[in-house]
């Protein structure tokens, strides 16, 4: 441009190392660039000769590294294409322009230039490429340094309800588990169950219905009973993933009172003068615990009022009447039906 660059003397100089200005402004595109030559002898100088001018070409940008952040993606992940370094040799200044490709087809990318899961899906390959550009040439694409392979969304967490609210031993129970919000990559989800006795689970119960004398409460195996709680545990699969684990509200098992048994009197053949057993036994308590029995005397069909053990005292029959008893199993918490006795005396 008319500017002399001092010390550049040498019969071959690389445009890049002359300046246009005073204030030492390197050549760039669009600078018309000259050389001046004179003749020595020695003794004498020659006319000094003017080349023709020559106008530098813009060159365009290039270089940088490019790479896809972030490395681990779902289809709730936003991608961006993050460029550093290149640079322009005419000190220009370099945007980029970001292609996406998705399974190598080129995707269409934000206003921003990045890429959101409405682009792509599960187990689908993503990367990007960058292409530098001084607002006049574009320089050599940049291809990001990784892949990314889209991962699966695990499905939502459910929620889940052991029906009914109360029970017993006896009762089926049903986990009503409702899948949580829409899958993500569009799976079709599935729901899995367990049940759980005082916080210890039965990994083999994994219907959605259970009878509660089917559990167990511990790892020794002891069944459910009245005062348990029974809850159920419920998650979502989508074949690839499953969602986190929710408990449903524990249901505290009601006590079953005992039922059945075996009644009989002795001594099978009576007089005033012998007192009477009441002899009971068999009955079955649901909840496994102890049972022991009620009594009631009947004599002449009419209840003898106060005794209620297992004895009745000669004193309370009379020749040619009738005698048996009932006897009810209980638990201490809850009193079977009676039995009565299969002979009379």
């Amino acid at each position: 441009n008319g500017y002399p660059s001092d010390g550049a003397n040498t019969p071959l100089v690389v445009a890049d190392l002359l300046v246009s200005d005073v204030d030492g402004t390197p050549a760039r595109g669009g600078d018309t660039l000259r050389c001046e030559v004179v003749a020595d002898d020695g003794d004498a100088v020659s006319v000094t000769a003017v080349s023709a001018d020559v106008v530098l070409t813009n060159s365009a940008p290039a270089g940088g590294q490019a790479v896809v952040t972030p490395g681990a993606a779902t289809e709730l992940s936003t991608l961006a294409c993050e460029i550093t370094g290149g640079g322009d040799a005419d000190g220009d200044a370099v945007t980029w322009e970001i292609t996406w490709f998705v399974d190598d087809e080129v995707a269409e990318a934000a206003e921003d230039d990045t890429l959101s899961g409405d682009a792509f899906d599960k187990h689908q390959s993503v990367y990007c490429v960058g292409t530098p550009t001084d607002g006049a040439d574009p320089g050599p694409e940049v291809q990001s340094s990784n892949t990314v392979v889209v991962a699966n969304t695990p499905p939502a967490t459910p929620t889940a309800t052991a029906t009914p609210a109360e029970g017993a031993v006896g009762t089926t129970f049903t986990c009503e588990a409702a899948e949580g919000a829409a899958d993500v990559d569009g799976d079709e989800v599935g729901i899995e169950v367990l049940w759980v006795v005082n916080g210890y689970v039965n990994t083999e119960a994994n219907t959605p219905s259970v009878q509660a004398s089917s559990l167990t409460s511990d790892e020794l195996g002891a069944p459910a009973r009245g005062g348990d709680t029974v809850s159920c545990q419920a998650w979502s699969t989508d074949g690839d993933d499953v969602s986190e684990a929710v408990d449903s509200e524990g249901v505290v098992l009601d006590n079953t009172a005992p039922t059945g048994g075996v009644v009989s009197l002795t001594p099978a053949v009576a007089t005033t003068t012998v007192d009477l057993t009441c002899v009971a036994s068999d009955a079955v308590d649901a909840d496994g615990d102890e049972v022991t029995w009620v009594y009631a005397w009947f004599v002449a069909d009419e209840l003898v009022t106060g005794e209620t053990g297992e004895v009745l005292d000669a004193s309370h029959s009379a020749k040619g009447q009738t005698v048996y008893c009932t006897a009810s199993p209980t638990d201490g918490a809850g009193v079977g039906v009676a039995v009565m006795s299969g002979n009379s005396v």
